[in-house]
């Protein structure tokens, strides 16, 4: 009876009027949705919001200030404000709701064409009814989450898997061996460990961050581990899929079935290609969405000091939690370091009388020392230059100012960007129980003086009108404050030490475009790199047997994503000794390490887990390089591959 029931029910979700009658209900209901989420959404109270006021009837006169100054400053508290007004719009952003119904009706219409509805109806019912009841208490919320979040990925991730399927349905031998593909890492137990893997991990790293801890830290925690980690289980998965599915094809002498057929090599390699790719897409989509989705509900939780998810207590201005949040990781902002000192050319005089005075000590301390030796001098000049930048971001205590310069910030000022400041300041030790007041001043804006805690990363606001028409903002850095003193008088009162800032110390940032748009280019890019790694593998099991094309898949995947690693490293580390010896063995090091890194330089530069995490721009013209640089060497490989394999003796090859 109940056999006969679900194959009623099966035939219903088959036919075309309930396909088109489902797909009609879902749009309108999304639709609803996004309307009514839209309609009804909160209208943000600008009176509730912590802007900066300038008290009623203050004139100039008052201020202390001239009336051009006075105009100055009604201006910079008007930008600031505008600048807090974007920060607190996302929340009532209605994009996340409009894009996850789009997204959901999308699915849900797919598995409704593929013969699913009533089925993924059943299912979410069921779904329903197990995680309900683990959600009414405390002790058993996590796990209830954790059940849901993974039944919503692995449901998601089974549509995508017969759409992809589906896609492939085309004629023709290699959408013919792509769909094998994919029938196979079906088949594949491995396959399932890996898929497993991948929805318990994304579902479970929600609970290992800690509540107490700021809400930026989780952020950049669960962007870092969860998109990462999407990327690294199914690199994984791409390598032994891609390895296996040529090289046990050719030891089991499976492949004689497909090439006694007319299908080309190239065919054949072309058809694995793209069915792992399709594979890998799927991977990324339905992590990618899940780290999204999460990323999206943390954002909506109080950020630390805050009374709720953006609202705090009166008169207590923006959180730095929120404010760092907001403008240093869920947007997409290009940032600009200070220009270095760079004396080489800014006086070469004083630079060659430094080299030389430092030639002449190094002769009579060394015998041996050779001044006409061209590599060594090369060493002195750039051991010179780093130890000048180092000096240079070095403030001593008292009243002495050191100044820096932030140059092509001329977009931010036309278009009234709010520009944010981020600096860090070290000392001795970097005790975490001392604070020190350190003043910054910057034209068009005034003294800023900030107690800030040592060896940790600040922001501070400013307004666009902080930078010339040139382009160029002009900083000034003292090592204390002025504060008044006992007898009324008011005095510059250093720190008890001198402060320095780290090479990336000292940075100013705007935003360029939005986090979300951002997170979808970084996607995109780590489904380029695993379509690299797997026409990778293809190459290596085409001529190498599984255990070797699988070690040398991974040895290629590993030099480059450690590219940048590396050439960061040989900035630090060559291949002399303290004498100014070339060391044999560290000179053929060096040599293998900067052909590595120079060959995988664009595939590294790309970087774009950490862009996100650092909230920084992936611009279009990064994308535009290393996809270009991904897809050559793509096609390098695939026709050197289908070169090797068309030229290998299938027929008589046993895999011994």
């Amino acid at each position: 009876m109940l056999s006969e029931t679900l194959g009623k029910l099966d035939r219903v979700q088959r036919t075309t009027a309930f396909k088109v009658v489902s797909t009609v209900l879902l749009v309108l209901t999304a639709i609803g949705v996004s309307v009514g989420y839209w309609a009804t959404r909160p209208v943000e109270d600008r009176a509730a919001l912590p802007l900066y006021e300038i008290p009623k009837g203050m004139d100039a006169t008052q201020a202390g200030v001239t009336e051009e100054q006075f105009e100055l400053m009604k201006s910079n508290v008007a930008r600031v404000n505008q600048s807090i007004e974007q920060l607190f719009a996302g929340r009532t952003d209605p994009t996340s709701v409009i894009a996850g119904c789009a997204a959901g009706a999308g699915l849900l219409v797919g598995g409704v064409w593929l013969g699913l509805g009533l089925t993924l109806t059943g299912l979410g019912v069921l779904s329903g009814v197990l995680v309900a009841p683990l959600m009414m208490w405390d002790a058993t919320r996590d796990w209830g989450r954790l059940l849901g979040f993974v039944l919503l990925l692995g449901g998601a991730f089974s549509v995508l898997m017969r759409l992809a399927h589906l896609g492939l349905s085309w004629p023709g031998p290699v959408f013919a061996v792509a769909r094998n593909v994919l029938d196979e890492a079906v088949r594949l137990k491995l396959w399932l460990m890996f898929v497993v893997l991948l929805m318990f991990g994304l579902a479970a790293l929600p609970g290992t961050l800690d509540a107490e801890t700021p809400l930026r830290y989780r952020v950049q925690s669960f962007l870092q581990y969860g998109t990462a980690g999407a990327f690294w289980v199914t690199a994984l998965l791409v390598v032994l899929l891609a390895v296996s599915t040529v090289s046990t094809e050719q030891r089991d002498k499976v492949i004689w079935q497909t090439m006694t057929k007319p299908v080309a090599a190239w065919n054949y390699v072309l058809g694995k290609w793209l069915g792992i790719v399709c594979l890998a897409a799927v991977l990324m989509s339905v992590s990618g969405v899940g780290v999204f989705m999460f990323v999206e509900f943390l954002r909506s939780q109080p950020a630390q000091g805050e009374t709720g998810a953006f609202r705090t207590s009166e008169g207590s201005g923006v959180t730095p939690d929120r404010q760092w949040l907001e403008t240093q990781i869920l947007t997409a902002r290009t940032m600009r370091e200070n220009e270095k000192l760079d004396l080489r050319h800014r006086d070469p005089q004083a630079f060659q009388a430094s080299i030389d005075n430092y030639i002449e000590q190094l002769k009579r301390a060394t015998s041996s020392f050779d001044e006409n030796d061209k590599e060594t001098r090369a060493q002195i000049e750039k051991s010179l230059d780093e130890t000048l930048e180092k000096n240079y971001r070095i403030v001593p205590p008292g009243g002495t100012p050191m100044s820096y310069e932030f140059s092509n910030l001329g977009y931010a000022a036309e278009n009234a960007l709010p520009i944010i400041f981020r600096f860090r300041v070290d000392s001795g030790s970097n005790s975490p129980d001392k604070l020190y007041r350190v003043t910054f001043v910057f034209e068009n804006v005034g003294p800023i003086v900030r107690e800030v805690p040592l060896g940790q990363y600040v922001t501070q606001l400013l307004p666009p009108s902080a930078v010339d028409p040139n382009g160029m903002l002009q900083l000034q850095v003292y090592n204390g404050a002025f504060s008044p003193g006992p007898d009324g008088q008011v005095a510059f009162r250093p720190n008890p030490e001198a402060i320095s800032f780290p090479k990336t110390g000292l940075g100013v940032s705007y935003s360029v475009g939005s986090y979300r748009l951002n997170f979808a280019r970084v996607v995109f890019v780590l489904w380029l790199k695993l379509a690299f790694l797997a026409v990778a593998g293809l190459f290596t099991a085409t001529f190498l047997s599984f255990p070797v094309a699988t070690l040398t898949t991974f040895v290629i995947f590993f030099a480059a994503e450690s590219a940048g690693s590396i050439t960061k490293a040989l900035e630090v580390w060559d291949d002399m000794d303290r004498d100014g010896n070339v060391v044999p063995w560290r000179w053929v090091v060096v040599k293998i390490a900067q052909g590595s890194s120079s060959i995988f330089q664009p595939y590294a530069e790309l970087a774009p887990v950490q862009k996100l995490v650092d909230g920084l721009y992936l611009s279009f013209a990064e994308v535009g390089i290393g996809s270009a640089f991904l897809v050559l060497s793509s096609a390098l490989l695939f026709a050197v591959g289908s070169f090797v394999f068309a030229r290998r003796e299938l027929a008589i090859y046993s895999g011994n």
